[in-house]
């Protein structure tokens, strides 16, 4: 299952499906992530980030991968989030492969 966005990199779609196993594993949520069909997400965000869509617990969930290992900044990250909220009415789960200290 690849992500809808950039360019393939098969660290994003592990990375995810990683993401995905661990909620069944851990709460038995049944989850098919697909890729994200509607459009409304600015150009900027689609070049920054790969999107997978599903349900989680009855709500829209909009699964949020970046597309360069090298991340922007949390405060860059959450201004990103907050704009994908405004067009999307899902929540968003921003998947990160490190944390910073």
């Amino acid at each position: 299952m690849a992500l809808h966005g950039s360019a393939p990199q098969p660290w994003i779609d592990r990375l995810a499906m990683e993401t995905i196993n661990y909620v069944r594993e851990t709460s038995n949520v049944p989850l098919g992530p697909r890729p994200l069909k509607r459009a409304a997400i600015p150009y900027f965000l689609r070049d920054r980030y790969r999107f997978l869509e599903d349900e989680l617990l009855t709500r829209r969930s909009l699964f949020v991968a970046p597309t360069n290992s090298e991340l922007d900044t949390p405060a860059q990250m959450a201004k990103h989030l907050v704009q994908l909220k405004k067009v999307t009415d899902a929540v968003d789960i921003l998947l990160l492969p490190t944390i910073w200290a």
